[in-house]
């Protein structure tokens, strides 16, 4: 198998998981399944299938640009997934730790952080520092932080996501052919990692219910 087929069957296998994510997406989150006697159950779920529309969405997204060859805008919605599974997996360890340690108020704030966090100078929750919720990821799952970063190159206009993607020298000529090709330093990049990156983000999805049960059953048996 050439490097061209192989770009095709990883190509393939993206857009499987990505479909079976868009495939499986709730319309709705009934706050009757859960406790009155605590919000964070519900919030918990809420954070869970929004998380889990924008990852289908972001990697639907970038199935077709890698599909047209848009390796570009592919790599930096890859990049844009990678983030958001880095910060459900920072979901699942504030899940985990509350059922650990009982603290609700620290798990309340968290969670408001996690739904309600704007740049805004006067915003009340601000937002993470995704670099270092990518660390945590990486230490999970070695290789995401080192894509990340590559992918970061192309997020910005350096020279990976300019001259590297859109431009070729002729060193005999010095003529610059422009255009994408398999030249291009982002030719084929990104749907490996967005494979990694959907599997791992069904692992979490798959995880979060029984720990938000668990929660659930908490608040039940001894209240807010």
């Amino acid at each position: 198998m050439n490097e061209h087929e192989h770009l095709l069957v990883e190509l393939e296998t993206a857009k499987a998981v990505a479909g079976d994510l868009t495939a499986s997406l709730p319309s709705l989150i009934d706050p009757a399944m859960l406790t009155l006697r605590s919000k964070l159950p519900f919030t918990a779920l809420s954070i869970r299938e929004v998380l889990f529309y924008r990852v289908a969405h972001l990697a639907t997204a970038a199935v077709a640009l890698y599909e047209r060859n848009d390796y570009l805008g592919g790599v930096i919605l890859t990049r844009s997934v990678i983030e958001t599974v880095a910060l459900s997996s920072a979901v699942e360890r504030a899940l985990n730790r509350f059922l650990r340690v009982r603290n609700k108020e620290a798990l309340h704030r968290y969670l408001m952080q996690v739904l309600l966090a704007r740049g805004a100078p006067d915003a009340k929750y601000k937002p993470m520092n995704v670099t270092g919720l990518v660390d945590r990821l990486d230490e999970r799952a070695p290789g995401f932080r080192d894509r990340y970063n590559a992918f970061s190159e192309c997020v910005h206009p350096n020279w990976s996501g300019t001259f590297g993607t859109f431009a070729r020298i002729d060193e005999g000529t010095k003529i610059v052919h422009l255009g994408v090709s398999e030249y291009s330093t982002t030719w084929g990049a990104g749907v490996h990692a967005l494979t990694d990156a959907l599997i791992e983000f069904q692992r979490i999805y798959d995880t979060l219910p029984a720990l938000i049960t668990a929660m659930n059953d908490y608040f039940e048996k001894d209240g807010a």
